[in-house]
């Protein structure tokens, strides 16, 4: 409860009935970023038959040096049983898949695809780990409980 004092104790929440602070909490603009799930990327991969195309260039004689090392970098990483999931925000990753891209390995489109699995849109009272969707009970008691 005292998370949901704090936030109320806020500028944005005076003035408001309980009603409304329930539902300004409850509503979903916020928009943050994850990591994505390895599964979830490597889905992307095979749905669009890249898989075979960014093995192929781990050895491919057509591809440079830079290229190569770029290819097996992802490769190895997405085959690795100890990674969870991809931080698409990293510079490193930014700049692995935009060479991939530049190079033809990987679609433009299937890397922007696999980048907006990372956005998540969510409420202020998800982000702060409340029930949801916030009771409005929950509101009256924190305020009552505050005086």
């Amino acid at each position: 409860m005292s998370l949901l004092h704090s936030e109320l104790a806020k500028p944005e929440y005076a003035g408001l009935s309980d009603s409304a602070a329930a539902a300004r909490l409850n509503e979903r603009p916020i928009v943050g970023r994850r990591r994505v799930p390895l599964a979830e990327f490597v889905h992307r991969l095979f749905g669009d038959a890249t898989w075979a195309t960014l093995q192929a260039a781990t050895t491919s004689a057509a591809q440079s040096a830079q290229v190569k090392a770029a290819a097996i970098t992802v490769y190895d990483f997405l085959r690795n049983p100890h990674v969870e999931a991809i931080d698409m925000d990293l510079p490193a990753t930014k700049g692995v898949l935009a060479l991939l891209v530049q190079a033809g390995v990987l679609p433009q489109a299937l890397v922007a695809e696999i980048d907006s699995l990372a956005n998540v849109v969510g409420s202020r009272a998800e982000q702060l780990g409340l029930p949801m969707p916030l009771p409005v009970a929950c509101i009256t008691l924190a305020r009552k409980t505050r005086r």
